[in-house]
């Protein structure tokens, strides 16, 4: 009885999609004894846009920008409950525990720029008592209305002396439906009870129930409601909540009206999603709205990282809008004690080597073949370093010593280790990034080649639009679908800056009392204060110690790029910003009002300006041009990454690892439940 070989699969990139796709494949049933998995990635290290470093010195983490997981991302985090369970289970790799690499942050700030002045909105989420990632919500888009009417009758009941804050202005009866009347003296309380009223009536119905006569009677209800909204007097106390309550009734009835509830969010993705809003009657109080506007900063939502063009598709806006507020267990952000790397990429790198899946580090893809089959027939790389003989394969990592020198921990450094390497000397010399996709060809690299049925069967595209259009131009001439997603992929590039002082985070003022902000003025739009991580590092100069740690991200104009050294275009634009910026919403880094040198002991600046870190976007008219994981027009490739359609389709983790999902399920048929790719449910 011949035995039968085993489907060899490659995947090509070594990002959380890369990594959550071979997860998934490695646990599904008899797994050994159907595949063999590879990983190829460029450089020396995994992770992507989520890798970090740690200089061997200083112990200082490198990161590419601010990484904070949402309590939503029920996939990332469905994962990461069994990847530590497993990685716990071997005391050498030095493993964290899950509930101390992830921990909650309920409270945050979001700025917002009024005509004349900048403000702080502060914003505290209460624990639900759930777990993210655990037991994760099914519920339809006729659900979430119906919750979302129901939490607005609740919270507008919740305010306090509105007849000392709110004033009506008498508007004419024929701005009204004649029908419905409601009297001059109108006050919140009233609209909670109409909220309410639109929720029980949402509430009774089901998709066979919802007629055009339905749907006309509840959308009746709420243009009253938005109309009087819109006759507050401005400005009010409450004028925030107005705000959002404004944007949200219009949700409501922008959702009822398009029949998203019935035909799905994509239906709305070719507009954008003021243009979407502007149409279901939202009033300029909910657009300059801080809860709208965060929306663009937190996303990264403009095209080419310019400010005067904010773009981000209704659909998935609304989506994942939505699914932020009435999906999250336990908090809304959880940041990590440590890198990105090292608590998030190390344990799937730890877990799945010994499961047997293998890594293959310095393999930059240059070109991916097609035949007359439409196969996946041959990938080309640049093979960049290879180890010295007598070492065997790359050892990655190395151990370090935190908190005092109690705990041993290990990580990625931020450069490769020189001393494996052949010509080693020689690629450390040249100072070539060798995780730059468009960088010069290092000293000594060569040419490999991977064929189909003696290197592989299945091919995985685990790397962004944003580069791999560089080596794909082959499927683009057999496929006119693969053309046209690659023609409207759309990303730009970011920008971060990490900033040790030796001003205590409490005396910095401005955000610091919730220590996480979005909203402010671009391109460091972004700011976290990262203070409990300096127990891992050691930064001092002759100035004193670091007593805090700040991060900062935010989009970056591609046209500002130019052909400089971006190096000293990321450290010259995080010192223009700081003078700039620093005496208005950071007065403790300032001397005399203006922003000084004299308070910082390091900063580390990074400008993401090379395609395949670029941040993904998601324009309107884009979501329809990608292609699903199993839907490629190559019988061998499938792909995973948060630029495929996964019905989240933002540029985020949580679409990384559900699409890495899809994609192992596609070979393996496995997970067979995948939170959030149906909006029904």
């Amino acid at each position: 009885m011949v035995e039968s070989r085993k489907t060899r699969i490659a995947i090509l990139g070594g990002g959380p999609a890369a990594l959550a796709a071979a997860w998934e494949i490695t646990e599904s049933p008899n797994w050994k004894d159907r595949f063999e998995v590879d990983v190829y990635t460029m450089g020396w290290r995994l992770g992507g846009k989520c890798a970090s470093g740690r200089n061997q010195k200083t112990l200082k983490n490198f990161e590419h920008g601010l990484h904070i997981l949402c309590g939503f991302y029920h996939n990332t985090f469905g994962q990461l409950h069994d990847v530590y369970d497993e990685w716990n289970e071997y005391s050498s790799d030095c493993p964290l525990k899950f509930d101390d690499a992830f921990f909650p942050k309920r409270e945050f700030s979001l700025m917002q720029k009024d005509p004349w002045w900048w403000r702080e909105v502060r914003i505290k989420f209460p624990d639900n008592g759930k777990c993210p990632g655990k037991d994760p919500p099914e519920t339809t888009i006729l659900e979430i209305l119906t919750q979302l009417t129901r939490w607005l009758g609740v919270e507008v009941a919740k305010l306090e002396n509105l007849g000392e804050h709110i004033s009506l202005s008498r508007s004419k009866a024929s701005e009204e439906p004649e029908n419905i009347q409601f009297s001059d003296s109108l006050m919140l309380e009233e609209i909670a009870k109409t909220m309410n009223l639109v929720a029980d009536k949402l509430e009774g119905l089901s998709a066979r129930s919802m007629s055009d006569e339905v749907i006309g009677e509840i959308i009746e209800i709420l243009d009253v409601l938005n109309h009087r909204i819109r006759r507050l007097d401005w400005p009010v106390k409450n004028a925030d909540l107005l705000g959002l309550l404004n944007l949200l009734v219009t949700i409501v009835r922008g959702a009822l009206k398009d029949r998203v509830w019935d035909q799905g969010y994509d239906t709305i993705n070719d507009l954008e999603l003021r243009e979407w809003l502007v149409k279901h009657k939202a009033s300029e109080r909910a657009l300059r709205s801080v809860f709208y506007n965060a929306l663009y900063h937190y996303s990264f939502g403009y095209i080419d990282g310019d400010a005067e063009k904010p773009n981000i598709a209704a659909g998935t806006g609304l989506r994942n809008f939505l699914r932020m507020m009435f999906h999250v267990h336990g908090s809304i952000f959880y940041q990590m004690n440590g890198g990105m790397g090292e608590v998030f990429v190390l344990p799937y790198y730890d877990v799945l080597r010994r499961r047997g899946v293998d890594f293959h580090f310095f393999h930059k893809v240059t070109d991916v073949v097609p035949n007359e089959n439409h196969e996946i027939s041959e990938i080309r790389f640049q093979l960049q370093a290879v180890t010295k003989d007598r070492i065997g394969k790359y050892d990655p990592t190395f151990k370090f010593l935190t908190d005092g020198g109690s705990v041993s921990r290990r990580c990625w450094p931020d450069r490769p280790f020189f001393e494996q390497l052949k010509q080693g000397d020689d690629l450390n010399e040249s100072g070539i990034d060798l995780e730059d996709a468009l960088g010069e060809d290092p000293p000594g690299s060569t040419n490999k080649s991977l064929v189909k049925g003696n290197d592989f069967d299945i091919c995985v595209l685990a790397i962004p639009t944003s580069i791999s259009k560089e080596f794909t131009e082959k499927l683009s001439v057999d496929s006119p679908r693969w053309r046209n997603m690659m023609d409207k992929e759309s990303s730009t590039p970011t920008i971060s800056a990490q900033l040790w002082s030796k001003v205590p985070a409490e005396k910095i003022r401005g955000f610091t009392r919730n220590g996480l902000v979005t909203g402010g003025r671009l391109p460091l739009d972004t700011w976290a204060d990262m203070s409990f991580l300096l127990a891992q590092e050691s930064v001092s100069n002759k100035n004193g110690e670091a007593e805090s740690l700040s991060y900062f991200v935010g989009a970056f104009p591609k046209d500002e790029l130019g052909n400089g050294n971006n190096a000293d275009l990321a450290t010259k634009s995080t010192e223009t910003w700081l003078k700039r910026n620093a005496p208005r919403f950071m007065p403790g880094f300032c001397k005399g009002g203006k922003f000084s040198v004299h308070h910082v002991l390091d900063m580390h600046s990074t400008l993401n300006s090379d395609p395949a870190k670029y941040y993904v976007n998601t324009p309107s008219g884009t979501v329809r041009h990608r292609i699903r994981s199993d839907n490629t027009d190559f019988t061998n490739l499938f792909l995973a990454g948060d630029w495929t359609k996964n019905n989240s389709d933002m540029g985020a983790v949580e679409s990384a690892v559900m699409s890495g999902r899809q994609c192992a399920r596609a070979i393996s048929g496995y997970p067979s439940f995948i939170y959030g790719e149906t909006d029904f449910g």
